[in-house]
């Protein structure tokens, strides 16, 4: 039966209620946001549940008898009743019974949902709706159809049908008996009905200490619909301890700063309850609705502009323990709670779709997204039921010194920082001398001569050369420090000096590293038995392993960059071939990356990228020499020396010496890696300020210099014909969208070889530049006492000051 498309109205709906008699809301037709779905269970005239979709600005609504059920078998009754406005979708109490549809109301389940179609309004249009529900009770594929219509039929019947999958079940207490209670305010039907709070919630004295629950840093947003995600706001953690009319605002390490945010506590104080604690984070919100941090500790100096408090929990409220209580179970409480509080903000939250959370969140500059267990309760401590996953890393450390100005900067050069270890060793993490301006650098040095002390107070990690020329301070400033990542010998990469905080002791400071999101890494792969190094016997569960037992030393090599792969299904040997676009075939954990001009390439973040990478064939890993911050600004520059078959290793050993000499001569470091095939990568770590042509420009110099001086060792052209007896100086490496194979990557050669990290001094006794393998890499990386290229991460070096004095 073909239906015409009706406008979305709710003149049926607003027909049908007195709204001077009746607290359901009026309601108007308004633009649809997300796709939201509730389910309200309903004591009219007879007992029945409200499906309610939000399709084209309403709330599509279908009465159901017997409530859903999670067997196939069951074909529940579902009655299409009038739009109801999206309102609605919030409203949980009684209508007056002499009203229409008088009775009590539960909001029994909310959640989101989508249609397989994409399209909503074209299945409501044909009759059939497969719907996948995310909600806290319906969870799953079900179809909703609708019967043909009698002639002399006004109704319009339908059928909900749960669809088979995970969610069926077919034996035991159904949907409608297991759940009594709201998703809301925990009431029963007839608490709700007498207006008073759950008889299940513990009553007891609120407490005057309390704890708030902490998130632990992990490498990826966890998927699933058991996790909900929020915004990682950027300011201070702050509990509000509210009691008949009196508020106290205690920061993250118990301290009082009821005094320093005054407005939010008298903002607390006008809520219209006697007891709660409220956890949540004080923040300024800048012209595109981002936290900054910056902004609110200038308010501490100068209290001007408007602080907003971001409330994301409730432990307790008029006089009830709620931490035993699930996540969304107090959230629900507390978004009842701020439903019409203008000065108090309710963080809001989305269900399932961590890693698309996490993208889009990282593409709007936020600093990142808390995840957290939806059925949690509340637990005062660090736990894995809340996880952070950052976009740019950023956390706090602790002030263990300076170094002199150079130039014309005034006070000091860079801070010495640092961070407690389980033991309270205070151990060296690196220096940041960017963030500063004229007079934060005052301040800074004002209070850094304050705390001078003769001793270094590092007790590991610094080395003779770290502190060369260093001041050292008591360790007691706690500054936030922005950073690409940790290096593999631990220390921080391009780190950027943020600001001081005072809502953390400098002794609970220590070093956050990304864990799994898992808390132990799954290899989970399909056919791992498969030979995938024929000649080697390497399996591809033994890929896998490896990538996964290195990861720590090739992650910051490739994290967040576009990558070129080397696939080969059917392993070494057989067909490969090169992938530099994003497809929707690729695994969850590896994702797009803007590379411009609408194109997308392929990035991984975490370990788990690693494993999706194995398990897609991947047998090479290429990154770009840039990274996703600034795509178009290149930081490192690679020398690939590629010999013709002729030439022997020693000639080629001396080519890369060659190589490092003349950057020397320039006034560049330079590191050097094994190819994993016959030739060796000079590689040096540039700051990212200058375009791909001028750094291509810049190499291609170097390699013509090589040839110019030895003509008949080296060749800066990529000719076979005239490379035969010469090395190639291969310098394209650094064009705009050229990769060069990653440092600890292995090779889809026979041999399992892998591109090896190595001293200049190791390379007088190497032998050939494919002696690093699969099989044995792993173990003299642990044998290492250092990481060869430890400082490669943090050394970035100022090529424009180079090529400048060349001009």
């Amino acid at each position: 039966m073909l239906v015409k498309k009706e406008k979305a109205s709710l003149t049926a709906y607003q027909k049908k209620r007195d709204f001077t008699k009746t607290r359901e809301p009026k309601g108007k037709v308004e633009p649809t946001q997300k796709s939201r779905f509730v389910i309200q269970k309903h004591d009219a005239s007879h007992l029945h549940f409200d499906l309610r979709l939000e399709i084209d600005g309403v709330l599509k609504s279908w009465a159901i008898p017997k409530g859903p059920s999670l067997d196939p078998s069951n074909k529940r009754l579902a009655v299409q009743v009038e739009d109801h406005p999206l309102d609605y979708g919030t409203f949980e109490g009684t209508i007056p019974k002499k009203e229409y549809g008088g009775g009590t109301v539960m909001l029994w389940d909310e959640g989101t949902f989508e249609v397989l179609s994409g399209n909503p309004q074209e299945e409501l249009e044909s009759g059939m709706l497969k719907i996948v529900f995310a909600g806290q009770r319906m969870r799953g594929l079900w179809a909703l159809i609708r019967m043909k219509q009698k002639e002399d039929e006004h109704a319009i019947n339908w059928l909900l049908i749960k669809e088979k999958d995970d969610y069926v079940q077919t034996e035991g207490e159904d949907l409608t008996e297991r759940f009594m209670n709201s998703v809301k305010t925990a009431r029963s039907m007839e608490e709700i009905a007498k207006g008073t709070t759950s008889k299940s919630l513990k009553k007891v004295p609120m407490p005057r200490e309390f704890k708030p629950e902490l998130a632990t840093l992990v490498t990826a947003a966890p998927k699933g619909d058991d996790w909900i995600h929020e915004v990682k706001l950027d300011g201070y953690r702050i509990l509000a301890f509210l009691k008949n009319g009196e508020v106290r605002l205690v920061s993250r390490n118990g301290l009082d700063w009821t005094a320093k945010f005054e407005q939010v506590a008298e903002s607390v104080a006008q809520l219209p309850i006697t007891e709660a604690i409220l956890d949540g984070e004080v923040v300024i919100l800048d012209k595109n609705g981002i936290s900054d941090f910056a902004a609110l500790q200038a308010f501490a100096e100068n209290p001007q502009g408007k602080l907003d408090y971001f409330v994301f929990d409730l432990p307790y409220l008029e006089g009830h323990d709620l931490s035993s209580k699930p996540l969304l179970e107090r959230k629900n409480l507390l978004s009842a709670l701020l439903e019409d509080q203008d000065e108090i903000l309710y963080s809001e939250h989305i269900v399932g779709h961590g890693p698309e959370v996490f993208r889009q969140a990282r593409d709007k500059g936020l600093e990142g997204i808390i995840c957290k267990r939806a059925n949690s309760p509340y637990r005062q401590e660090r736990t894995r039921e809340w996880l952070k996953v950052k976009c740019i890393l950023r956390q706090e450390f602790v002030v263990g010194g300076f170094t002199e100005p150079t130039g014309s900067r005034a006070g000091f050069g860079s801070l010495l920082l640092g961070y407690f270890d389980e033991e309270q060793h205070f151990i060296y993490a690196g220096k940041a001398g960017s963030g500063f301006d004229g007079k934060l650098l005052d301040e800074t040095f004002r209070k850094l001569e304050k705390l001078v002390i003769a001793e270094s107070p590092f007790e590991e990690g610094m080395t003779k050369l770290e502190a060369r020329g260093a001041t050292y301070v008591k360790p007691a400033l706690v500054c936030d420090v922005e950073f690409m990542s940790w290096t593999p010998d631990r220390r921080l990469r391009h780190p950027v000096f943020k600001g001081f905080r005072e809502d953390k002791k400098a002794s609970e400071v220590v070093a956050e590293i990304a864990l799994p999101t898992e808390a132990k890494v799954t290899i989970n792969i399909t056919h791992p038995e498969r030979v995938v190094y024929p000649d080697d016997g390497i399996t591809k569960l033994e890929l896998t392993e490896y990538l996964v037992n290195i990861s720590k030393w090739l992650l910051p090599h490739i994290q967040s960059r576009p990558l070129a792969l080397v696939r080969c299904p059917g392993g070494q040997g057989a067909e490969c071939f090169f992938q530099k676009n994003y497809s929707d075939s690729l695994p969850d954990a590896i994702r797009p990356i803007d590379i411009g001009d609408g194109g997308k390439g392929i990035a991984i973040d975490d370990v788990n990228g690693l494993i999706g990478l194995a398990q897609f064939g991947v047998m090479e890993i290429h990154p770009w020499g840039s990274h996703e911050d600034d795509i178009e600004l290149p930081d490192r520059i690679t020398f690939d020396l590629d010999p013709s078959p002729e030439v022997g290793w020693n000639a080629v050993r001396y080519g890369a010496k060659r190589v490092r000499d003349l950057l020397a001569e320039l006034g560049l470091e330079s590191w050097i890696k094994t190819s994993g095939g016959k030739g060796l990568h000079v590689c040096v770590p540039i700051k990212p300020e200058l375009g791909w042509d001028v750094v291509k420009e810049f190499t291609h110099g170097i390699a013509l210099m090589m040839e110019s001086q030895s003509p008949k060792e080296f060749i800066a052209t990529m000719s076979l014909a005239k490379r035969k007896g010469r090395i190639f100086v291969d310098y394209l490496r650094n064009g705009r969208g050229a990769t060069s194979v990653a440092a600890y990557s292995p090779r889809a050669r026979a041999g399992a070889a892998v591109s090896m990290p190595i001293t200049w001094e190791e390379l007088e006794n190497l032998h050939a530049a494919n002696t690093f393998t699969v099989k044995n890499a792993f173990k003299r990386l642990k044998a290492q006492r250092e990481d060869p290229w430890a400082t490669f991460l943090t050394d970035a070096q100022d090529l424009a000051s180079v090529i400048n004095k060349l001009k």
